[in-house]
């Protein structure tokens, strides 16, 4: 989880941190992600309760006369600038998801969550959280022309219904995440909400992003460092509601892709009375007490979360296609895929099978690429897993480097990644980096697709990482690391060996990994100590 100059650990956290564990539950993350955005300055950048509308390239007439970037002698100049379409959502219509469940009767498909599984600690702004991640550890762009830089997060909303939600963090960690349950009776199908990290034109950095200004790739001149109030976002009323446009020199979509939650052909999902959730916003298993409940899904997630609430629950029928992890124990049924839902809250299975009296399904069945807020430009497509065309799963070759995506990858060491692409990008729009052309581009992503079809891999894992893929976290990592520059370093040996002992102890002791570990581990764990010792 650790960010280069940021370790994941208690004594970076002081009194914030509440779980010590190696593995510790996802306040921690959250508490961490907080310490994290003071020690940078990261608040006054976040736009909370946005909803992304749309964003639409504004064509350069003249490229050669209006340079993307400032500082470097051979500037981008053909990458266009960006229309964002944004709409507030009132403050007092929104709120977190994170850490907290949802209000009393805030609907889940046809499910109702009633008063009594509400939790006492929900907060009443989400202004109070911090969007799930914001990963640069450098800053975006120097821009504008004076060469003050300019960054603005906006996190999303969804304005539909009788609240609006936002989430300030996913248990996944994923960039920006902001999809929420269900609300107003909406279909569990229907789409949900979307962000984007922005670089707005008239809005300073003031804190060199996520990093402070001494670290920062801003100029050093203290002139350009002089941030003047009256260019500063003005205050929104609060209670507001409005959509207004900007105009951006580039744009970070940072929802990664853990945002939108992908759920099974399950004929009936929206007749089931009872609740139904997916993992992206499942907290804690208090609320299942006494439950029957249906987990589908065997990955990471699904395994866990089956384990969880079997621990309060009356009963847990585990559903999935297959089962390659440990066995079940105490009270979980594993069962063959969820095939259909009933009004009378009976489910049926692939094989037939009927279990009558079920109280909740919770789906942990992954995730979907998603960006409505690009529908119609034409710059990407996502089909089956496959987010289309991305050089280095990063820029769309067309409009590279003003649109950058973040986060795609999976299967993989996520902050780290996530601030080597963060680093490229900021070095490409700065023009310390060099991208190649849009035809190299392309040439490259047809090489990779080739690559992948040689091997006998699926479209659906264009995007994964993991070890047995062709190019997998460790030689993606190398690849950023070289085309940000020499002094931008490859990944420890450590922590690969760290990762490999790390993963194969969740898989082999589902129960006891976040407590209980092997000699490979410990000596992993104290070359791990050393690096983060250094660090502090």
């Amino acid at each position: 989880m650790s960010f280069s100059d940021f370790p994941f650990i208690p004594e970076a956290m002081g009194p914030k941190s509440h779980d010590s564990r190696r593995f510790p539950s996802h306040t921690e993350v959250q508490a961490w992600l907080e310490v994290f955005a003071s020690r940078f300055e990261l608040r006054q950048h976040i736009q909370f309760n946005s909803q992304i509308m749309s964003l639409s390239p504004i064509p350069v007439a003249n490229p050669s006369s209006k340079p993307v970037a400032q500082r470097t002698s051979a500037p981008v100049t053909a990458a266009p600038r960006w229309k964002l379409t944004v709409q507030r959502t009132p403050a007092s219509k929104a709120y977190t998801q994170h850490g907290a469940q949802p209000k009393p009767h805030t609907r889940y498909a046809s499910g109702t969550l009633h008063a009594k599984s509400q939790p006492p600690d929900l907060p009443d702004s989400a202004s109070e959280l911090l969007p799930a991640e914001v990963s640069t550890t450098e800053p975006a762009l120097v821009f504008p022309p004076n060469g003050t830089a300019a960054c603005h997060v906006a996190n999303t909303a969804n304005s539909d219904g009788a609240h609006a939600e936002t989430n300030g963090g996913s248990q996944h960690h994923s960039a920006g995440s902001t999809t929420a349950p269900c609300s107003g009776g909406r279909s569990m199908r229907q789409s949900q909400s979307q962000t984007a990290c922005a670089a707005f034109t008239d809005i300073p950095c003031l804190g060199g992003c996520s990093m402070p200004q001494s670290q920062s790739e801003t100029p050093s001149d203290p002139q350009t460092q002089d941030v003047s109030q009256e260019r500063l976002p003005k205050p929104v009323d609060a209670n507001a509601s409005e959509q207004s446009q900007h105009e951006f020199d580039a744009v970070v979509v940072c929802v990664g892709n853990y945002h939108q939650p992908n759920l099974p052909d399950v004929k009936g999902i929206d007749d089931f009375p009872g609740l139904q959730m997916h993992a992206h916003n499942y907290r804690n298993p208090a609320m299942f007490e006494g439950q029957v409940v249906i987990v589908v899904g065997a990955s990471f997630s699904g395994e866990e979360l089956a384990r969880a609430v079997a621990a309060v629950g009356s009963h847990v029928y585990h559903s999935a296609r297959s089962f390659e992890k440990s066995t079940p124990h105490g009270n979980i049924t594993r069962v063959p895929m969820l095939t259909e839902l009933a009004q009378d809250s009976t489910a049926t299975f692939q094989d037939g099978t009927r279990i009558h009296n079920i109280d909740a399904v919770i789906y942990c069945t992954g995730y979907q690429y998603a960006y409505p807020f690009l529908e119609g430009t034409g710059l990407v497509t996502s089909h089956d897993m496959r987010v289309d065309p991305l050089w280095q799963h990063i820029f769309p070759p067309s409009v590279a480097p003003t649109l950058a995506f973040i986060g795609l990858a999976w299967k993989s060491i996520r902050n780290q990644q996530f601030e080597l692409q963060a680093k490229l990008v900021a070095r490409a729009l700065s023009g310390r980096a060099s991208l190649p052309s849009q035809d190299h581009m392309l040439h490259d992503i047809a090489d990779f697709y080739q690559l992948l079809i040689d091997s006998g891999v699926p479209v659906r894992y264009t995007h994964n990482q993991t070890e047995v893929m062709p190019v997998n976290q460790w030689v993606y990592n190398a690849k950023l690391a070289q085309l940000c520059g020499p002094d931008v370093k490859v990944q420890p040996d450590w922590l690969r060996t760290l990762y490999s002992a790390t993963t194969a102890n969740i898989l082999g002791s589902p129960d006891t990994f976040r407590d209980v570990w092997g000699p490979e581990e410990v000596a992993a764990f104290k070359l791990a100590d050393q690096f983060c010792d250094q660090m502090l």
